[in-house]
């Protein structure tokens, strides 16, 4: 099944029927990333004072209730005063604060073009728990900062690791009524999306055949 090119969560609450992927504020902005397969993934989503947020929730780990121990969502959020380093450091706080070792590594950084981003990893290990990993993706738009972020609580094979951090790292903003930095061609994204569907499944099977 084609999975079409982008979600449409208005700011104004309306959640698009359609399977598509991408946040979409009313100016124009579009948020295009990795859309998780229906098969394999649950969505959920979340309307608060300041945001809006997608969830996909793996069903077997759901199943088997352990629901935030691999996840992937996606916010929208009123664009906030501080900097892409600034809210950078103050989610490391955060966590530097829960964590027994905590570490955080950056990974990629774009100042220039009109969407600034920043992309990294970390680590957190807390004391008879265990170890939470995310990697995150924050983009800042016109008017909205955009953030993309998968996490996984305990055990992950590192193959479904290095699979996510390329699907985060390619997440990009665009803006479909630019002139000079239009977003892609439907059938384009069409054809990225069918592609990383594909590359789910071999690993998913991979995994599987290994337990």
């Amino acid at each position: 099944m084609k999975i079409r090119v982008v979600l449409s969560l208005l700011l104004t609450g309306i959640f698009s029927t359609t399977a598509l992927a991408g946040l979409e504020p009313p100016e124009g902005e579009k948020l295009i990333t990795y859309q998780p397969d229906p098969e394999v993934w649950e969505v959920s989503n979340k309307d608060l004072i300041n945001s809006k947020r997608l969830v996909w929730f793996n069903k077997e780990m759901r199943a088997k209730n352990r629901t935030y121990d691999d996840f992937y969502e996606l916010n929208v959020f009123n664009k906030p005063q501080k900097n892409l380093d600034e809210l950078r450091e103050w989610s490391d706080t955060k966590g530097k604060l829960k964590c027994r070792d905590f570490e955080s590594v950056d990974l990629a950084r774009n100042a220039e073009g009109s969407y600034p981003s920043i992309f990294w990893r970390t680590t957190c290990l807390k004391k008879n728990a265990p170890s939470a990993r995310l990697v995150t993706k924050l983009i800042e738009g016109e008017r909205h900062l955009y953030q993309v972020q998968k996490a996984w609580i305990g055990k992950v094979d590192q193959a479904d690791i290095d699979l996510w951090l390329k699907r985060v790292e390619e997440a990009f903003v665009c803006n479909k009524n630019s002139e000079t930095e239009p977003c892609p061609a439907e059938e384009t994204v069409e054809a990225v999306l069918d592609d990383a569907q594909a590359a789910e499944v071999a690993s998913s099977t991979a995994v599987r055949d290994q337990e």
